[in-house]
């Protein structure tokens, strides 16, 4: 599969990230929890903010394509994180099946 640019990937990413919101929705639902997407968080938008028992998290997402892109994901979310005060975030990453050891721990 090649590498997807652009607003495909930016249409990719959002896919998965709805189904994702869409997924955790019972979850939520049964703890009272509450879930919004693409909310403003500083200067931008993150892409998934959950609350829940009067915490939020944010969640951002990326489809994994290379080490490079990982870790510009990581200081996007740690932007985002600090900019609601939040100690603790959630990245969520998807990867491709065919791609083995990223060795993203080394980042």
């Amino acid at each position: 599969m090649p590498a997807i640019q652009g607003n495909a990937k930016g249409l990719r990413e959002a896919a998965l990230v709805y189904s994702f919101e869409t997924y955790i929705q019972s979850f939520l639902q049964v703890f009272d929890g509450k879930s919004y997407l693409e909310p403003h968080v500083a200067l931008g938008r993150s892409d998934l903010v959950v609350n829940l028992h009067n915490s939020e998290f944010v969640v951002e997402a990326k489809i994994f394509s290379a080490i490079s892109q990982f870790v510009k994901g990581k200081k996007q979310l740690a932007y985002y994180a600090n900019s609601l005060g939040l100690t603790k975030a959630i990245y969520l990453v998807f990867v491709r099946k065919e791609i083995e050891n990223p060795n993203i721990l080394e980042t």
